[in-house]
């Protein structure tokens, strides 16, 4: 990540008098761009002397432009290594535009005048605070689905806030986020206001938030944070430099700065001020409830809509086709208020008695009898196989943990617990982070996907879980009908060299799949101190765990083995490119061979 901001001042060893040098602080230093009918700002900077001690009158200047230059008086005398705090006379913009803070210090007999400046651009904007430059350098997220991530605004004169526009970088469509303000005194404190739904269409994108009724701020510092919804969310993160205390995670039921997670990253987001427009007659298709997979038979044909608007949904027409085939319509009523969802079901079922692919479009119009203004979010899709036979579904674990995570020895012994429950069934892959079990493609890859460790993914969905919630999810996906019967066939080992062929017989028609292969080892151990086990469960204090409670913090090297240790992803996280045709068809069969030289 980016590094906190460092200032380096060095002594002079044979100062031939004072030697001033001069940061800009504060309000101007943090931000990218200020809205115009804000940009009255009074400049900060702290003077250092690190010569020898400045016994005469001297002046700090700042220039803005041609149009503002205004000196500040150095309290003398300033000893050598002494500092002051100065603030300049009140700068009001006058247009946008791009404009340039030049401050300067320096003694008439300064030892070096050239570390006597600073210079910070600064973007007058029409409407936008942002202490970020959209330029994307990565995501981040702390917490879990209904946790707070966002950053600290400072408005400088009362002002109408109109919208918030954040990046997702990772998302889950059809997750539900929005946009919480909050008061700022040292932590958040009282909230303020909620913006509108916001409903997630894709990844990769700004959306923005506005407010059902004008939210007008006065002048202030505030927390803007995106409330999770059922999935976390990593928000795309800015290369500028970041201002510590500058982004906060409300996550285990309390407030903190993302420095105290090792995080030191600027979010993308940006506050939009101006004239306040009212939101628009907005309805959404949120979700489909229907399978992706059957055996013949009926299906019915069921969602979720989500009302987007300011005013309460009392009726809607909802339609259907079938492989591109005749609609079907039928309108809901229902009193449904902003914000609110609305679970519908079609009255007639579908007869799906043959095999094969069925495409269904669901689409909404009408709403209230009028135009929806938003036409993007009103339709979604999804295919459904009928399938011949039902294929053995195994569900795949991948459990984040970590030696040095005193937490993790529960993952360890619900790792243990599942294997042995479900032998046929569960398949568990430990994926270690910091200690020398680590495969870091494997690590990487999982990391931005957890909240924290122990945590883990279930057949790579979107929702990760805690280990104590292994055979919860498990339960959940073993009923799930998968597309293909998955095998291992002429496995060998040649010396050190493991080759084998993994076999897909697909019963559906599927899009867009790759085949993987993971190499998991049992029973390893290790004499280093990498290999020690933390264990917060030691002594009994934070109840049983399997065990461990009875055993020391940490568990030395010597008594301990690791189980499912993921050794190496063979087609990397995503699987391996090409492995298989961009469309299989039903009844087809495919084989890929990976070939591995088994390290000692």
């Amino acid at each position: 990540g980016d590094a906190v901001q460092t200032r380096t001042l060095t002594q002079q060893t044979d100062a031939a008098g004072p030697d001033l040098t001069v940061f800009i602080e504060g309000f101007v230093k943090q931000y990218y761009s200020v809205p115009l009918g804000q940009a009255s700002i009074a400049l900060e900077a702290e003077v250092f002397n690190i010569g020898d001690p400045l016994t005469e009158a001297t002046n700090a200047n700042l220039t803005v432009g041609s149009s503002y230059d205004e000196d500040v008086a150095i309290t003398v005398p300033m000893g050598s290594g002494d500092s002051e705090m100065l603030t300049f006379p009140v700068y009001t913009a006058t247009e946008e535009g791009e404009v340039s803070f030049v401050v300067t210090a320096n003694a008439s007999d300064d030892a070096d005048p050239d570390n006597g400046l600073d210079v910070k651009n600064l973007l007058i904007d029409d409407e936008v605070l942002s202490r970020n430059n959209d330029i994307y350098a990565g995501n981040m997220s702390i917490g879990s689905p209904g946790g707070i991530i966002g950053g600290i605004y400072e408005v400088l004169v009362e002002d109408v806030l109109s919208g918030v526009t954040f990046y997702l970088a990772t998302a889950t469509p059809g997750d539900i986020h929005q946009v919480v303000v909050y008061n700022f005194d040292g932590t958040p404190t009282t909230l303020v206001a909620t913006a509108m739904d916001v409903l997630v269409t894709e990844q990769n994108t700004y959306y923005t938030a506005t407010f059902a009724e004008e939210l007008t701020l006065s002048p202030g510092t505030y927390f803007v944070g995106i409330l999770e919804g059922a999935h976390p969310t990593r928000l795309g993160y800015t290369t500028d430099t970041y201002v510590p205390m500058s982004a906060w995670v409300y996550y285990n039921g309390g407030w903190s700065p993302v420095e105290d997670y090792n995080f030191f990253q600027t979010y993308m987001m940006n506050l939009e001020f101006g004239e306040w427009n009212p939101p628009m007659f907005d309805i959404a298709m949120e979700s489909l409830d229907m399978p992706s997979y059957m055996m013949p038979g009926n299906v019915n044909v069921a969602g979720t809509i989500r009302n987007l608007s300011g005013e309460n949904l009392t009726s809607i027409d909802i339609s259907y086709t079938v492989n591109g085939g005749a609609e079907v319509t039928e309108t809901f009523t229902m009193n449904v208020g902003p914000l609110g969802s609305y679970d519908f079901t079609f009255p007639n079922s579908e007869d799906l008695s043959s095999f094969g692919a069925y495409a269904f479009d669901v689409m909404l119009s009408n709403p209230n009898g009028m135009e929806d203004e938003n036409p993007e979010n009103d339709m979604l899709s999804q295919t459904i196989n009928v399938v011949e036979t039902i294929p053995t579904k195994r569900v795949f674990g991948e459990e984040a943990t970590g030696t040095w995570c005193g937490w993790c020895p529960r993952g360890a012994v619900w790792m243990e617990y599942m294997a042995e429950e479900y032998p046929e069934t569960w398949i568990g892959v430990a994926v270690h982070n910091g200690d020398p079990m680590t495969d870091s493609e494997y690590d990487s890859g999982i990391g931005p996907l957890i909240p924290g460790y122990p945590s883990g993914l279930i057949d790579r969905m979107d929702d990760p879980v805690d280990p104590s919630q292994f055979e919860a999810a498990y339960n959940q996906q073993i009923n799930e009908i998968p597309p293909a019967d998955i095998s291992l066939e002429g496995v060998m080992l040649d010396g050190n060299t493991l080759t084998f062929n993994v076999r897909a017989d697909f019963v559906a028609q599927v899009s867009g799949l790759r085949f993987n292969a993971i190499i998991v080892e049992d029973n390893v151990t290790g004499t280093s101190s990498g290999y020690n086990q933390a264990n917060y469960y030691s002594g009994g204090g934070n109840g049983p765990m399997g065990g461990y409670e009875s055993l020391p913090n940490p568990v030395p090297a010597a008594d301990m083995v690791y189980n499912d240790v993921g050794r190496k992803l063979l087609g990397r996280w995503n699987g391996t490119p090409g492995s298989l045709p961009a469309t299989v068809n039903a009844g087809e069969t495919w084989w890929y061979e990976y070939s591995i030289n088994l390290s000692s």
